[in-house]
């Protein structure tokens, strides 16, 4: 079996022979079996997001025939993930990273007729399948007293 290069095939030559009664002489005959040779299909590979770091590392692994043969190659890139504050409210650090969680947003408003105060607090959460800061709604309603 050899490599033909230029098809990027698998080559299986069989060689027999066959006696010719006119000239008395052995004829040879060639029996060609060829095989296709296939790479993979490129992929991509990700990390859980670092969220100390705020990074998350890609892993693109890529195949390529050389001979004949399928040649991996692997290539990381690291990129950016987290839920990042706002340049105006960085952190005393002068880190824009908020970890796992978002600044808060919270808004309240009084209810005067039903006597509550209804508080909506948006928050922001790293979410690694949709590799994107998912908002967090969450409602509370507290009583409060008449004066």
């Amino acid at each position: 079996m050899h490599c033909d290069l230029t098809r990027n095939v698998w080559v299986n030559q069989r060689f027999s022979y066959l006696h010719d009664k006119m000239t008395m002489r052995c004829l040879q005959r060639m029996h060609e079996r060829v095989e296709p040779t296939y790479c993979r299909q490129s992929s991509f590979d990700m990390s859980p997001c670092n969220l100390e770091t705020g990074k998350r590392e890609i892993i693109h692994t890529t195949y390529t025939m050389e001979h004949c043969h399928c040649r991996r190659q692997e290539r990381r890139i690291l990129r950016p993930c987290g839920c990042h504050l706002p340049n105006s409210r960085l952190l005393p650090s002068g880190n824009s990273l908020n970890k796992a969680v978002g600044p808060a947003e919270t808004k309240m408003n009084c209810d005067a007729e039903k006597g509550v105060l209804i508080a909506r607090n948006i928050s922001w959460t790293w979410n690694d399948e949709a590799d994107r800061c998912v908002a967090t709604r969450e409602v509370t309603v507290q009583p409060v007293g008449r004066f």
